[in-house]
Parts: structure tokens; sequence; C-alpha cells
């Protein structure tokens, strides 16, 4: 597609640099993305069409009353690969993580602590010992690796001193997070978009903590994929773009599911496609954050059985 004479080609910020992925102008869209948005104003303007001659023209209706549908195409034209943000929206990990955090608070004297507090305390050390990494601070270090250190770093903060816990005792807690079960829909729901499109995890979790968690709960991935493949955290540009590299493919004919809106933004800067899920309850009941799509993704689902149903699968 050759941009218009008149507008100025000019790269998107964060982009793969491919001068067939460039913006014009001040626009944020890129050009693969402008040809998309092309052929579904046509598809919908060519339907709007049809629903006036079959006598509709006359009905007044409320702005956004009657939605027409969608066909499959429109909704992820193009995609051959659905990615999974894991934490969060594909396994429920705060509870798993409360859940064996209880018996070892109790043994080790904090049984009046809250599970989930220390759940939520040790994620907390999760995204700064990322940065580490994502900064040039520290080479690429595997996610097993930093929970341990982050578990015996939140330890002294519910009174446990780590030294004097026995080291196998720490791993076996450590691996919590390989034992994360899925939410009620992600198994059925995965089987059933696994019929149409390549599905994989794009997690910062490591191979063998996917593997684990996979192989326990029959999560049914054609390919484990993630930080550790493309030596990278998301939300960095290169977690996205070596992952497209590595499935041979053009980054918009990638989705990212992920019910964060901050993973979905930095996917779609890098030209993958979006769709948001929700998962109210990732953070407990009192949650206030990610609770609703904050950008107008290309889907937006209440679980992943409702993602396949507007898929039409």
């Amino acid at each position: 597609m050759v941009a218009p004479a008149t507008l100025p080609l000019m790269p998107l910020p964060g982009c793969c640099q491919r001068p067939t992925h460039w913006n014009f102008g001040n626009s944020a869209l890129c050009l693969f993305c402008t040809a998309v948005i092309a052929r579904k104003s046509d598809r919908i303007a060519e339907q709007i069409g049809k629903a006036v001659k079959q006598g509709k023209r006359g009905r007044r209706r409320r702005k956004n009353s009657v939605r027409i549908k969608e066909p499959i195409g429109m909704l992820l034209d193009g995609v051959r690969a659905l990615l999974f943000d894991v934490f969060g929206t594909v396994v429920d990990w705060r509870s798993g993580v409360a859940r064996e955090a209880e018996p070892f608070l109790k043994r080790h004297g904090a049984g009046s602590a809250i599970p989930t507090a220390f759940a939520d305390a040790w994620r907390r050390r999760y995204s700064p010992a990322m940065e580490e990494v994502r900064s040039g601070r520290r080479p690429f270090t595997r996610l097993d690796v930093l929970h341990r250190e982050n578990l015996e770093a939140v330890l002294p903060e519910f009174g446990i001193d780590p030294a004097s816990v026995p080291a196998s005792e720490l791993d076996e807690l450590n691996l919590a997070w390989h034992r994360l079960e899925p939410w009620p829909d992600v198994v059925t729901g995965l089987a059933r978009l696994k019929a149409r499109y390549i599905i994989a995890p794009l997690s910062n979790g490591n191979i063998v903590l996917m593997l684990n968690m996979a192989k326990r709960s029959r999560i049914p991935w054609d390919a484990i994929l993630g930080a550790e493949v493309v030596q990278a955290y998301k939300p960095a540009p290169e977690a996205y773009l070596r992952t497209a590299d590595v499935l041979a493919m053009k980054p918009d004919e990638i989705c990212l599911v992920a019910a964060h809106n901050g993973d979905l933004a930095a996917a779609r800067a890098c030209g993958l496609r979006t769709a948001f899920v929700q998962r109210p309850t990732e953070h407990g009941v009192a949650q206030t954050t990610d609770l609703h799509p904050d950008q107008a993704w290309d889907l937006v689902a209440s679980d992943f059985i409702d993602l396949a149903e507007r898929l039409q699968l």
C-alpha cells in the first residue's frame, strides 16, 4: 500500500521500523492498520446498505441500540495466532500462591498473617525485579530465579528469617507458581480457539514454569513462547516483536489476549492485534485496576468461552 503523496512517511514509535509498517503524518495508525480499517469500513457500509434495502431505513433507534453482526474476518482479519498473557489472564495466581503459602506461614510462626496479603507482597516485587533486566542493569534472568530471590526478600516482612528456613523448603514454595490453576473457562475456551488459531503463551514466565503449569491443568498450548524464548520481558517491544519473528509472522498476524490494558497497549504499539478479557477478581474482590477496557481493543470478552463465541467457534 502506498501512502498519500501529500503525507510524509514516518516510522511508528516502538515498531519494527520496516518501511511497510510506517505511519503517515500525525496519524497514530500504521499502514497495516489503515488498510484493515478501510476494509472494515467498506464491509460495514455494505451491510448497512443491505439493511436499508430490507426495509430498515425508517426505523429510528437510539445510538448503539442495534449492533450489526461482524463477519469473522472483520473481528480478527488476517490473524493466524492467538498469544496469551498468563498470570492473571489464564491462571489465578493470587489464590494459588495464597493456598500454598498458608501452611508455610503457619509452620514458621506467621500463622496470623493473611495468605493473600503474602501473595500480594510477593507479587509486588515481580515488576521491579524484571525492570532490572529490562533496563540492562542485569543480564536476562529467568523468572524462577527472580521469584526465588523475591521470596527471600519478602519473608522478613512477615517476621520470617529466610536463613532459618531450609533451602529445599523455599524451593518448594517457589514452585507454587508452577502449580497455579486456570480460571474455570480457560481449558474449554482454549480448546475451541485452537480449532482455528495457533495458541501459545506470551508470558514473562519461563519455559519449564509454563510447561509444568500446562501439564498439570491440561492447558492445550501448541507451543511455549514468552520471555525466556526471546530473552526479553514484557512490556519491552522486543518481547512482542521477537516472538512474531520466532513464529515467522508479521505482528498484525498475531493477537495478544490479556486481562491487562498496559500489556495490550504495548502489544498494539508493536503492531499486534488485541483482545481484552475481563478478570475482575485477579487481585481479589476489591480490585480497582483493569476492570474495563481503556482503549478500543479489537475484541472485548468476559472470558475465554465468550471470546470463542464472538469468533463463532
